[in-house]
């Protein structure tokens, strides 16, 4: 799934090694790592898992649309307040950057270390990926929060509360950003240059920044999110 995903989003089509690699990326936090790892292994207590225990069937349907409670259903389909606000808020965000979006499947969530985008003379665009692994990444680890907090302690989840806690999610990435380009990381610092080409286009009132914002203080505004930022814009 996670192959074929890959190739049809940019034509590339990964090896089993490369696939398993990508999962501990090191753009990825640990906790985001784990859930990569555990959903690739189909490792989480959902879904079929209830099936064979006695009394505990009904668990195994997603509480609100009634179908068996899936991975893919709980990141991409699930009417339940939650992974339909943080796509499109991440498809807006992410138009600011790259004009072109798909709606991410399971098999592109967990293959997106590995998307290549390109201009079209064929050059790369390593700001670009980048922005792209860390966006689907954390929009989906954001998804997964959000369905066990509504399992475990049944909370309201309204649409602007979800998408203030996925703006507050990325706008904590670029200040980790920030600070892991300090000289006191050595060679484990991220390159100032990379981060750079990763937020560029992203931030608000960039126009008035300096060429380089890693220092400057101005810089954490925080994420420029659209206006009407939630509402899903089909792609031209």
């Amino acid at each position: 799934m996670t192959r074929h995903a890959v190739s049809d989003y940019c034509d590339f089509m990964p090896t089993d090694s490369r696939i398993w690699r990508s999962i501990w990326h090191r753009d990825f936090p640990r906790k985001i790592r784990d859930f990569r790892y555990k959903t690739m292994h189909d490792a989480y207590k959902i879904g079929h898992y209830w099936e064979k225990i006695t009394n505990h069937e009904h668990r195994s349907l997603c509480q609100r649309c009634g179908v068996p409670e899936s991975m893919e259903h709980i990141l991409t389909e699930c009417s339940s307040p939650g992974q339909n606000e943080v796509w499109n808020a991440a498809e807006s965000f992410w138009r600011q950057k790259y004009n072109h979006w798909t709606r991410p499947s399971l098999g592109l969530i967990l293959g997106c270390a590995l998307v290549q985008h390109k201009t079209q003379s064929g050059r790369s665009l390593p700001g670009v990926d980048r922005l792209f692994r860390i966006l689907i990444s954390q929009s989906a680890f954001l998804i997964w929060k959000l369905r066990c907090e509504r399992v475990i302690t049944h909370p309201e989840h309204s649409a602007p509360a979800i998408v203030n806690r996925w703006t507050s999610v990325i706008a904590d990435q670029l200040k980790l950003d920030q600070a892991l380009t300090h000289p006191r990381f050595g060679k484990q610092a991220l390159p100032r240059k990379m981060v750079l080409r990763t937020w560029s286009n992203t931030l608000r009132e960039e126009k008035f920044l300096p060429d380089d914002w890693i220092t400057y203080s101005g810089v954490l505004v925080g994420i420029n999110l659209p206006e009407h930022g939630t509402r899903r814009r089909e792609p031209p």
